[in-house]
């Protein structure tokens, strides 16, 4: 695997089951703004982070209605971790991380290739955005789960 390096344009984490749902969905754009999507959602500025460096550009992602949230990413080129942890209620809940390969140094299979844990447990292994999705492409990975305390995104 390639040195640690990790971005992801933005995530959605969201209570399941909606009839009992107490926790309001997060939905936090990695390294840029506020946001409002093309149904109206709110996505917070970027939170909740521990390390790494927020980046934006100009590619225009195709496969999503909202071009605009891939604009913006945090990345991490360091051997520390790039963490997320929000907190939220105790439940089950689907989390849906969102990434496009908009760099065009790192739009080959390989270069750019990094694991994701959700609550210590890894959820995606060696993943390569490029080698999933293509070039300037969106890509959603989603996991259900049971948190009892903070989620953390270990990217």
């Amino acid at each position: 695997m390639n040195r640690f390096f990790g971005v992801m344009a933005g995530f959605l984490l969201a209570c399941l089951p909606a009839a009992a749902q107490t926790q309001q969905p997060i939905r936090v754009n990695c390294g840029g703004a506020n946001y409002t999507d093309s149904n109206g959602q709110v996505w917070q500025a970027d939170t909740g982070f521990n390390t790494g460096t927020a980046s934006t550009n100009t590619a225009v992602t195709t496969g999503t209605s909202d071009p605009a949230l891939y604009q913006s990413n945090r990345y991490n080129q360091s051997a520390a971790p790039l963490t997320y942890s929000l907190p939220v209620v105790n439940g089950n809940y689907r989390e849906n991380l969102l990434f496009a390969e908009n760099s065009p140094a790192q739009q080959v299979v390989g270069a750019r290739v990094f694991n994701v844990k959700l609550n210590s447990a890894v959820v995606l292994q060696n993943f390569d955005i490029f080698a999933a999705a293509g070039a300037n492409t969106a890509a959603v990975e989603g996991f259900n789960g049971r948190d009892e305390r903070q989620h953390r995104h270990r990217i």
